[in-house]
C-alpha cells in the first residue's frame, strides 16, 4: 500500500469512527476509550509506513549508550580541567622560583644544601674549581685604570657589589679550553638563608659565567661572580650558598 492510499484509508477510517452510521453495515458505536485506542493505532500505522519517520522514544539500550557518552564527556572535561589547573600551578611555582632567584622574594623556604663540587656538577673533568673569598665594593675591579679596555662593573645607586672569587686549576694533563659562555649555566647566591640573587653577567675578562679561554696545563686562574646588594645586606653577610642549574639539573653547595 502506497502512502497516498494509506492516508486516504486512515481519513476514511476516522470519518467512520467520528460520524456514526444508521445502517447495519456501519461501524458500531464505540466508547471514548475505544475511539482513543483506534486513533493511536492508526497514528502508529501511519508513522510505521512513513519513510521519513524516526522514533523519538529511545530504547533502553539507546538510553544506556547516551548515558555512557555523557559520562565519557564529563570525564574528559574533568581531565582537561585537572590538566589545566596542574599547568597553571606549575607555572605559578616556576614564576615564584624565578622571582625568588632574582631577588624579588626574600621569604623562600630554606632548602637543605646538596654538598657537591662545582666542577663535578658542571661536568668539567680535569678542572678543580674552588671558592676563595668575597669582597664588598662599589665597583670592580678596584684597581682598573681609566683606559682599561675590559671595563668596570659598578653598583647602582647606593648599593654595593659583592664579588665572589674562585680559583680554577687545570689538572687534566693538557691545555684546557674552558668555554663557560656556551654552557647555559645559571648561578644564584643565597645570602643569610633569606636573600637570593642571580649572578650578574658582565664583560669582565675574569667573569666566570662568560669565561672563554684556554687554561694551560698545571696552571690556576682567578675567576669571579658578582651580585648586587644593599649596603646594609652586603655588610652583614654571614652565610652564603651557591645554587647551580645546568642541563636540567639543580645542585647547591655551601660557600660560607
Amino acid at each position: 500500500m502506497n502512502m497516498k492510499k494509506f492516508r486516504y484509508f486512515l481519513l476514511l477510517l476516522f470519518s467512520l469512527v467520528i460520524v456514526p452510521g444508521c445502517s447495519t453495515n456501519a461501524i458500531p458505536d464505540m466508547t471514548e476509550e475505544e475511539t482513543r485506542l483506534v486513533e493511536e493505532y492508526a497514528a502508529q500505522l501511519l508513522l510505521k509506513y512513513d519513510a521519513n519517520y524516526e522514533p523519538a522514544t529511545l530504547t533502553e539500550e539507546e538510553k544506556a549508550q547516551e548515558e555512557e557518552k555523557l559520562q565519557q564527556q564529563a570525564e574528559l572535561q574533568a581531565q582537561i580541567q585537572a590538566q589545566k589547573e596542574a599547568e597553571e600551578e606549575a607555572a605559578r611555582a616556576e614564576e615564584e622560583a624565578n622571582g625568588s632567584a632574582s631577588g624579588e622574594g626574600n621569604n623562600e623556604e630554606t632548602v637543605v644544601p646538596e654538598y657537591i663540587d662545582i666542577d663535578e656538577f658542571l661536568g668539567l673533568s680535569g678542572l678543580e674549581i674552588n671558592y676563595v673569598d668575597y669582597q664588598v665594593c662599589g665597583s670592580y675591579p678596584t684597581d682598573t685604570s681609566e683606559n682599561d679596555w675590559q671595563g668596570v662593573a659598578r653598583a647602582s645607586g647606593s648599593n654595593q657589589l659583592v664579588v665572589f672569587h674562585f680559583s680554577i686549576s687545570n689538572q687534566s694533563g693538557a691545555d684546557y679550553l674552558l668555554d663557560m659562555a656556551s654552557m647555559d649555566t645559571r648561578f644564584t647566591f643565597r645570602v643569610n638563608n633569606s636573600i637570593n640573587k642571580t649572578a650578574i653577567t658582565t664583560l669582565l675578562t675574569d667573569d666566570m659565567i662568560m669565561y672563554r679561554n684556554t687554561i694551560p696545563n698545571g696552571e690556576t686562574i682567578d675567576a669571579v661572580m658578582l651580585i648586587e646588594l644593599s649596603a646594609e645586606d652586603a655588610n652583614a653577610i654571614s652565610q652564603v650558598s651557591l645554587v647551580m642549574k645546568y642541563d636540567g639539573q639543580r645542585a647547591e653547595t655551601t660557600l660560607l
